[in-house]
């Protein structure tokens, strides 16, 4: 009996075009840390804006839906054209694998919904490569919850990123086809033995998307995995 896996594809698509109009014009919006060792303590980043929206501006609050994530922003108010810098620090302690945590800023006057997005994957200790792949969808894992393409640009060639999935279960798992969107090229085993570990490549292109800001992709494998239904990974 085939079944179906649902798979989050978590990328960022930015070029230098995409905050012309932002009222609070970042640098650089996201921020890739990378692989961070679970007890090297806390990392931290800032982000540098400029108060493009013509306004004086104060930051009122910034804040993140985890307790893992602090911030600190200046109290002053930031004239038209003057800059600021938001420091943003991440406590690793507890939360081995990947990470993707918003950061909400509040302004005076309101200027609607503004984010900036620190990523990276948390590990123990161990190479990579020996280390177990953690989140199962019945009977196939993946190392993280998410495939992070990471930057994605519309005036250049397609990102492509390779993903780990094993099979877990005690029988040869086939996968016959995968459900996604036309920007996005799929390559996949199209059998996995018991235990066997084989790569997904995926292949993401900008210029088909053609749409500036973080996007969230679906993809659907299909499988002989019998021990589940559809599985959703975000």
């Amino acid at each position: 009996m085939r079944k179906i896996f649902i798979f989050s594809l978590t990328l960022v698509c930015l070029t230098v075009f995409s905050q012309k109009a932002a009222p609070i014009l970042f640098s650089e919006p996201y921020f890739d840390f990378g692989n961070i060792a679970e007890s090297g303590g806390t990392v931290e980043h800032v982000f540098t804006f400029t108060n493009n929206s013509g306004l004086p501006l104060r930051l009122t609050a910034v804040e993140a839906a985890c307790g893992c994530t602090t911030s600190e922003w200046p109290a002053d108010v930031i004239q038209p054209g003057k800059s600021g810098k938001i420091k943003a620090t991440f406590n690793p302690a507890g939360r081995p694998g990947f990470f993707n945590k918003s950061i909400s800023i509040l302004t005076e006057p309101e200027l609607g919904p503004i984010t900036i997005q620190i990523r990276g994957n948390v590990t123990t200790g161990k190479k990579i490569a020996d280390e177990p792949l953690t989140h199962s969808v019945g009977l196939l894992s993946t190392r993280t919850s998410t495939f992070n393409m990471g930057k994605v640009f519309i005036n250049s060639e397609p990102a492509k990123q390779n993903f780990e999935i094993q099979n877990t279960g005690s029988e040869t798992m086939e996968i016959s086809g995968a459900d996604k969107p036309d920007w996005i090229t799929l390559n996949f085993p199209a059998k996995l033995k018991p235990g066997e570990r084989g790569l997904l490549k995926i292949q993401y292109d900008g210029k088909k998307r053609n749409l500036f800001g973080f996007h969230s992709e679906q993809i659907i494998l299909h499988t002989t995995d019998d021990t589940a239904p559809e599985k959703h990974y975000s």
